[in-house]
Parts: structure tokens; sequence; C-alpha cells
């Protein structure tokens, strides 16, 4: 019988995290997002590879989000970042 070597494939991901206003960082903060995202992640057997994250931008438009944008650069990248 032939040794089969298993190789574990490792699923990665990214996390990002924003609120559109001063007052959403009182209740659901940027930091409670990431908490629940890495937890959900390591639960699921995910590695995070990056954090991104925007505070008091609107949800309506994408324009002007940093984090948003950096992380659609990693990925379209291969997360090569």
């Amino acid at each position: 019988m032939k040794n089969k070597i298993q190789t574990k494939t490792h699923k990665t991901a990214v996390i990002y995290a924003r609120v559109s206003d001063q007052e959403q960082l009182k209740g659901q903060s940027i930091d409670v997002q990431i908490e629940v995202c890495t937890k959900w992640a390591r639960e699921n057997g995910y590695q995070i590879v990056g954090v991104y994250k925007d505070e008091a931008k609107t949800g309506t438009k994408t324009v002007g989000r940093e984090g948003l944008d950096d992380m659609i650069i990693r990925c379209q990248e291969g997360g090569k970042k």
C-alpha cells in the first residue's frame, strides 16, 4: 500500500471593518467587528492575512474609503501585499 501524503490547503481571508459615523464607534466598534470576524475565521479554518478598516465612512459610497481600496488592490494582486 502506498503512503499518501496529505497536503493541507490553507484558507486565507482578509477582514474589512467599517463604521459610518462616530455614534457607531460606541456600539459596533471596528475592534468588535474585527474580533467577531477573527473568531469566525479561526473556528472555520481560515488564516487572517490582512485587516482593513475605515472609520466614519458612509456605506452608500465607496469613494474615499482607503481601507476598502487597499483591500481590493490586495485581493486583485492575489494577496501579495
